[in-house]
């Protein structure tokens, strides 16, 4: 008899949870204009208007009691360490890009400060800003065009800055205008084809690497190693010191560790 009851309050209150939620979305879907002409800077101003009244709340409400303050310090250690971990992944391909241009430490200021930035300013407090492949492909695009300028680099802070601040303004331009509105008409292919687009990016650079790693470590120190002359070994003793032939076979594993772990 008690389970029942239990049941039939739960039911009970998940009847009372929709019917709030839908509530609530019928009164968001009121307060949205109804004008069908377009006006410049008019959703901007709509959603300052419907989030100024819910800012302090958002970061208020949830704690209440020691229950709340356990779980928003337990979500904030996850997701420290969950995003900590691909910064600095994503920091050492940087750094491999940009001859050490750009390093793990780098992304890692400049993930922190965004993020604090956004949740005090974009009024999406649970959104989380971290560091992506298409970033680290696109940084490595700007490094590659900035040795045009200048072959040793130099130039690749100057171009990185530039094209920061044009994609800034841009996107005022687009949050301004309205322009994020054509997202409704990108499907799934869409994502699909930038997906795919990376991973084949990835695993040809993949490639490349464990290849470069054989070719320095392994082949290059059998063929020191399988010389019989002394003077040959002599004049190859700079290359001999440096073999390691466990280095690519180490690094062969590990992408074949990752690569089941993916899979």
């Amino acid at each position: 008899m008690s389970l029942k009851w239990n049941a039939i309050g739960c039911t009970k209150n998940m009847k009372s949870v929709k019917r709030t939620a839908t509530q609530e979305e019928s009164k968001l879907k009121e307060t949205v204009p109804k004008e069908n002409h377009w006006v410049p800077v008019k959703d901007f101003v709509h959603d300052v208007k419907r989030r100024a009244k819910h800012y302090a709340s958002d970061y208020t409400r949830d704690v209440r009691d020691c229950t709340s303050i356990l779980k928003i310090t337990s979500t904030t250690l996850f997701l420290f360490f969950s995003l900590l971990l691909p910064s600095i992944a994503f920091g050492v391909l940087d750094a491999n890009y940009t001859g050490d241009r750009i390093d793990a430490k780098n992304v890692i200021a400049s993930q922190a400060l965004a993020g604090l930035l956004w949740a005090l300013f974009g009024g999406q407090y649970l959104v989380v800003i971290r560091t992506t492949i298409p970033v680290v492909i696109y940084t490595k695009i700007i490094y590659l065009i900035s040795k045009n300028w200048a072959e040793d680099g130099s130039f690749f802070y100057t171009f990185y800055a530039m094209t920061g601040l044009s994609n800034a303004v841009l996107l005022v331009i687009y949050g301004m205008t309205g322009v994020s509105k054509i997202m409704a008409y990108c499907s799934r292919s869409t994502e699909e084809i930038v997906g795919l687009f990376i991973s084949i990016a990835f695993i040809v650079d993949s490639i490349k690497y464990i290849l470069k790693e054989f070719d320095l470590y392994y082949y290059s120190c059998s063929s020191v190693n399988g010389t019989t002359n002394i003077l040959e070994r002599a004049s190859d003793s700079a290359t001999a010191a440096g073999c390691d032939q466990s280095k690519p076979l180490l690094s062969l594993l590990l992408l074949l560790i990752t690569v089941y772990v993916g899979v």
